[in-house]
């Protein structure tokens, strides 16, 4: 709707960036609900007696429209917030917009595809259809995650430079603003879903490894290093951000804020790490010890994985416990947190200004014409060019 309203007002320009990510995760929530759709109608009209039986081949390929899809639509969102964050607060800039926007466009048509890693095992498929779709059509997706893993480290570097913070090799790595809460929660974010999430993701997506791997735990490793890792840190990150913008809040302690990224990723990465080597080691089952414990003729135990769960348990206690956290400082900082002042403010522009150092201001003050201003002071002070 917000689209539609800036196209009415004679707006012909390209959506920016993070705006163009958004809509995109907006049509991977279509794709997704869509299929959902399809599943549930499917199952109902069985269900109520209106044909007599369903084909299981085709409802879960249906099913997984939704089943997967919608955690696509985290991750879309994710990547969104990535590009977003570190240019707020990190300085970053766009290595190559359309080099970024055609990664997110091939989000469209082969993302979703990941989900026939849940099929490899139904009888219903043929092999040609199994690899193709965990070969070369997931590759699609694979490669457009690529581009972002370079990409936004490439612009943080980039308008790092720019803006002549950090010499040296890595000099605008370790100047970055690592006691921000925000940076930190997108960097852990960003490290921690590509090398845990993404890497186990394209690897569990073989028909090869996924014969092997899917029933074990460690696919509860990689779907934590995906939902439970990366894209809950770049949504911890997003709120602190909107706790000191929209609702103009300092943290109640910048020093328990500060704690929630650094503790909840060491203590869920490690945890989503130990649950990956637990399942690809020892074969422990991804539902229950009963799978295999009942085959006649086998002998299973998990005795053998017994030191890594005395780490695992711990890790995923701490990382509750970090994540109580976060919402301690988020309630309490919208509830009791001083009003943030202009300097407060500054704090959140990026590093080394608005812009990096000789690009011109970019103002279209031909869209302000005619207008009445309707921007709120906290932003107008972030801002250099409002209506």
């Amino acid at each position: 709707m917000s689209i539609i309203q800036e196209k009415r007002e004679d707006w012909n320009g390209t959506l920016p960036l993070v705006a163009f990510g958004a809509f995109v995760t907006f049509v991977i929530a279509v794709q997704a609900i869509l299929g959902g759709i399809a599943a549930f109608s499917y199952a109902f009209v069985w269900q109520a007696g209106i044909i007599d039986s369903i084909n299981a081949g085709i409802y879960r390929q249906l099913y997984w429209i939704i089943g997967h899809g919608s955690q696509q639509i985290n991750l879309l969102a994710m990547i969104t917030v990535w590009y977003f964050l570190t240019h707020v607060v990190g300085g970053a800039v766009v290595a190559s917009e359309k080099v970024s926007r055609t990664a997110f466009i091939m989000y469209l048509f082969f993302i979703n595809l990941g989900a026939a890693h849940h099929l490899m095992v139904d009888p219903g498929l043929s092999a040609g259809w199994r690899i193709f779709n965990t070969s070369y059509a997931f590759y699609g997706a694979a490669f457009a995650s690529m581009i972002h893993a370079f990409a936004i480290p490439a612009g943080l570097e980039a308008g790092r430079r720019q803006r002549g913070l950090g010499g040296g090799l890595f000099g605008w790595l370790t100047s970055a603003p690592w006691k921000n809460p925000i940076f930190a929660s997108t960097i852990f974010s960003i490290i921690l879903f590509g090398f845990l999430g993404g890497i186990t993701g394209v690897l569990m997506g073989q028909m090869q490894l996924n014969m092997t791997w899917h029933n074990t735990y460690a696919t509860v490793g990689h779907f934590h290093a995906t939902v439970a890792l990366g894209t809950t840190l770049a949504f911890m990150g997003l709120v602190f951000f909107v706790i000191k913008t929209m609702f103009q809040r300092n943290f109640i302690s910048n020093k328990l804020a500060l704690l929630v990224p650094y503790g909840y990723a060491a203590a869920m990465g490690l945890a989503s790490l130990l649950m990956v080597y637990i399942g690809i080691l020892y074969g422990v089952p991804r539902r229950t010890s009963q799978v295999v414990s009942n085959i006649i003729g086998s002998e299973f135990s998990l005795s053998a994985a017994e030191p890594l769960f005395l780490i695992l348990g711990p890790m995923t206690l701490l990382a509750i416990l970090v994540g109580a956290v976060f919402v301690l400082v988020s309630v309490g900082s919208l509830l009791g947190g001083s009003p943030t002042t202009e300097e407060d403010s500054k704090a959140l522009l990026p590093q080394g200004g608005q812009f990096p150092t000789g690009e011109p201001t970019r103002c279209t003050q031909s869209r302000c014409a005619g207008r009445s201003s309707s921007v709120s002071s906290s932003w107008r002070r972030l801002s250099p060019c409002t209506c």
